[in-house]
């Protein structure tokens, strides 16, 4: 590795993806590192084209190597190739096979769980609240909205983001520091669900396995 590679790898480093909550230089994210008398060309690698977290990710690694390189850098924003991809998911996963519930095993997740059996008493409120007090004070926090029928956790958070699909896995938006799955964040303006039964269950599921969690407490709704 170069002189001047190591100076970019080393400045990324501090660069945190804002879906995966891990440095960029962890995820693969960062490609060829070309030098010129002129410039230094940086290529980032986005996990697909349509990555909502692109411009964040522009201006941090923007900031980062302006810091050490001053003005003599460029950044090529490219997208991975379904092999990079499909590397960085196997190290997602690690030992997980795909479709498994991580919340069953023996870690150190504690999961809370917030209901009632009447509407309208504050249990999105009390989610909401516990969640981001925890993540303000250092946890790394994930919530599920379990509330299929009336789910108001993204109104409650204020979050308008849309979660990243890798294929087979579901990236969660992060607000205050959560991440946050919500049945809302799938379906077209306020539209009501009349699911019931294995429709209902499958939807949990999902939630469960395929959403990536990573290391995280989990206070459901």
């Amino acid at each position: 590795m170069s002189e001047v590679k190591a100076r970019v790898i080393k400045a990324l480093s501090q660069v945190i993806d804002p879906e995966l909550r891990r440095p960029i230089t962890e995820l693969g994210m960062v490609g060829d590192v070309l030098e010129s008398a002129d410039v230094i060309e940086v290529a980032i690698k986005l996990t697909v084209s349509h990555c909502p977290a692109a411009n964040e990710i522009e201006d941090k690694v923007s900031t980062a190597l302006k810091e050490e390189f001053g003005s003599g850098f460029k950044i090529n924003m490219q997208v991975m190739s379904p092999e990079e991809l499909n590397d960085l998911k196997a190290m997602l996963r690690g030992s997980h096979e795909p479709k498994t519930n991580p919340f069953t095993e023996g870690t150190s997740t504690r999961v809370f769980l917030f209901g009632s059996g009447k509407g309208g008493v504050g249990k999105s409120t009390i989610t909401a609240n516990v969640a981001v007090q925890l993540a303000k004070i250092g946890y790394s926090v994930g919530l599920i909205d379990g509330d299929i029928f009336g789910f108001s956790i993204p109104d409650q958070l204020g979050l308008t983001a849309k979660p990243t699909r890798l294929d087979d896995m579901i990236l969660p938006p992060v607000i205050h520091g959560v991440k946050v799955i919500s049945i809302g964040m799938f379906l077209p303006g306020n539209e009501p669900v009349a699911w019931r039964g294995p429709m209902l269950h499958k939807a949990i599921e999902q939630f469960l396995t395929d959403v990536y969690w990573g290391s995280t407490g989990l206070p459901a709704n």
